[in-house]
């Protein structure tokens, strides 16, 4: 339980894995949604092996914040 602090700082870079299948949760620009025009997400790799692509950068907003206080 993380609420009133957030263990990680804002433009963190990080890789989620999902815990059942270890596999990397991937961005892929190539590949864009019809309706969103975003780029595709998926799951590539397993036990932390991947590319370049399995990498987040993470922003903190005033809303996460607010809903963590």
């Amino acid at each position: 339980d993380y609420r009133g602090e957030i263990p990680f700082e804002d433009d963190s870079i990080i890789k989620l894995t999902h815990l059942n299948t270890t596999a990397n949760l991937h961005s892929n620009p190539k590949f864009k949604s019809n309706s969103s025009k975003q780029g595709e997400v998926s799951c590539f790799g397993r036990y932390g092996q991947g590319n370049d692509d399995d990498y987040w950068i993470l922003k903190i907003t005033e809303e996460i914040i607010r809903n963590i206080n």
